[in-house]
């Protein structure tokens, strides 16, 4: 991606969540841990897109990642969901 940018926008504990593969011998034990944990994954996943698309001086090329769209489609999907559990 681009280091910089990255850098810029990230916590240095946000490299050292995501410098290695993740692995089931390196999460968190137990349910409400696990919990926490992906839900600050998913916290960092707003938050790149968050600075990819709201943000007018983020490189545009960024959006053409394929990681970066299956990052949006991820974490949309819910939203998604509970919109339209909420309309039935």
């Amino acid at each position: 991606m681009a280091p910089d940018w990255l850098s810029n926008l990230v916590e240095q504990d946000w490299f050292d969540r995501y410098s290695k593969p993740v692995e089931e011998s390196r999460l968190p034990k137990g349910t409400e841990a696990r919990n926490e944990y992906a839900e600050t994954i998913g916290r960092d996943g707003i938050r790149i897109l968050e600075a990819i698309y709201d943000n007018p001086t983020t490189l545009l090329w960024l959006r053409e990642i394929p990681a970066i769209e299956n990052l949006r489609l991820c974490l949309s999907a819910p939203r998604e969901a509970d919109r339209a559990r909420d309309r039935y």
